[in-house]
């Protein structure tokens, strides 16, 4: 699958709207994408008996293999069209992602699509225009959405400065790219052409919170640096996010394999502080604690949206295809090659 160099708008005589599916009781799910990511989210939706997947599609025989013959189908369409399919989980290479959306929106499938979006500015903006055509039937997987760790960032928001200006700040360090544990995936993510590096798998997720905590996002000086590959190697950037300034500092340094950090700072208030750190850590003047990992609220985030209910009160709701959108479009603003 490839995306589209230009905007792609639905046919209106097959697109179909979107409407909650709060009448079903089973929501089975089909997979486009059996990679790392793909497989993570089966193990993460396996003790759901509401969230059974129906079938599985990947062009790669050697992914496909690894999965139970009744689910593997012999073609893209072929998977969003097996009995029992409610939704879409679209796990492919950026590349790949709105070829995929496009065709499960033509069949009136909700689509849930992990990020980055897309990789490029036409597909970001076909992606949105696609999305503006039945609001609420695409979501996006950027966990921090959902984890038990944002409430917490967010009543510190409110709360922990008593009103005074908040500074915002992003840390991120990792030793190479791509990770140990990425290196399945190592083809793709290593090559910027096919929708790699870090920038686009790491920092999106971190520009997404500063997004949910300030409301808006923007950049006004950057600066980045690359490999003769054009992958990126270190990030400097200065903006805001809603009326907080924002500070980013990313490099491929350190001995760490993962190390990062989204801090809030409260100049007027000495040692008012408190943070997002390794992912699923929150720190703030009084220690450091992990609430619960964000993998683990992803199956209750899942059912609310499909039925069309609230999100939990103590959790957020699904990244939204424009949040995605405007982190995706910051994100290739930030990483290109000047």
């Amino acid at each position: 699958m490839r995306g589209c160099a230009a905007a792609w708008v639905p046919p209106a005589p097959t697109a179909r709207a979107w409407k909650p599916l709060m009448s079903d009781v089973s929501f089975g799910w089909a997979l486009v994408g059996a990679g790392i990511m793909g497989q993570r989210m089966a193990r993460q939706l396996g003790n759901e008996p509401a969230l059974r997947l129906r079938s599985v599609w990947d062009p790669s025989p050697a992914a496909m293999s690894a999965w139970p013959a009744e689910m593997q189908a012999a073609s893209l369409e072929a998977a969003l069209e097996a009995p029992g399919v409610r939704w879409v989980y679209v796990a492919s290479p950026p590349t790949a992602h709105l070829a995929a959306a496009q065709a499960a929106r033509l069949r009136g499938l909700p689509v849930f699509c992990e990020k980055p979006l897309a990789t490029s500015m036409p597909d970001i903006e076909a992606m949105s225009v696609l999305a503006s055509h039945a609001p609420g039937s695409m979501a996006v997987n950027f966990p921090f959405a959902y984890s038990p760790v944002w409430p917490r960032l967010a009543q510190a928001r409110d709360h922990l400065g008593q009103g005074e200006a908040m500074a915002v700040s992003i840390r991120l360090r990792m030793k190479a790219w791509p990770r140990p544990w990425q290196q399945g995936a190592h083809g793709w993510l290593s090559e910027p052409g096919l929708g790699g590096g870090y920038a686009r798998e790491v920092l999106s997720h971190f520009l997404f919170l500063a997004l949910r905590l300030g409301g808006t996002l923007g950049f006004t000086h950057w600066t980045s640096r690359h490999d003769p590959r054009g992958m990126e190697t270190q990030i400097s950037a200065q903006g805001s996010c809603g009326r907080s300034p924002l500070t980013v500092d990313t490099a491929l340094a350190g001995e760490a394999d993962d190390d990062n950090q989204l801090r809030l700072d409260w100049p007027g208030h000495a040692g008012s502080h408190a943070a997002l750190v390794d992912w699923g850590d929150f720190v703030d003047g009084s220690g450091r604690c992990t609430p619960q990992h964000p993998e683990m609220a992803v199956a209750p985030a899942l059912l609310a949206w499909l039925k069309g209910l609230p999100p939990h009160p103590t959790r957020g709701a699904l990244a939204t295809f424009e949040e995605a959108a405007q982190v995706a479009r910051w994100i290739e603003t930030l990483r290109a090659v000047r």
